[in-house]
């Protein structure tokens, strides 16, 4: 190789890692900024969910169902609430459920 090639690559060599220290430098990590979480303490009522998977045609015990914590402001039409309907998981007992539940779906019967 040529002196003049090699010395023009030594030089885009050198160039290039001054350009990659400068690089280097100047993105410094800022101090991440410290901020409080706003939390807003929600209202839960108790909700009849389904406790584990239920196959559609199986029939429903109380092992199937569980309560379970549900933000009062996000209620589903119908849900059995365990203030108003304490002992209504009795009457759905051996039933049918109408569609397939996955576990902690809510269960609203078909009444």
């Amino acid at each position: 190789m040529k002196f003049a090639r090699i010395f023009v690559l030594a030089i885009a060599v050198a160039a290039g890692f001054v350009a990659f220290r400068m690089v280097m430098m100047s993105s410094g990590t800022p101090e991440p900024e410290v901020t409080q979480a706003h939390v807003v303490e929600q209202k839960n009522a108790e909700v009849l969910v389904a406790g584990k998977d239920i196959l559609l045609g199986g029939k429903l015990s109380p092992a199937d169902l569980s309560w379970a914590p549900w933000p009062e402001d996000a209620l589903p039409n119908g849900a059995v609430l365990k203030k108003v309907h304490r002992e209504h998981w009795k009457s759905i007992r051996g039933r049918s459920p109408g569609h397939r539940s996955l576990p902690a779906s809510r269960f609203v019967p078909n009444v």
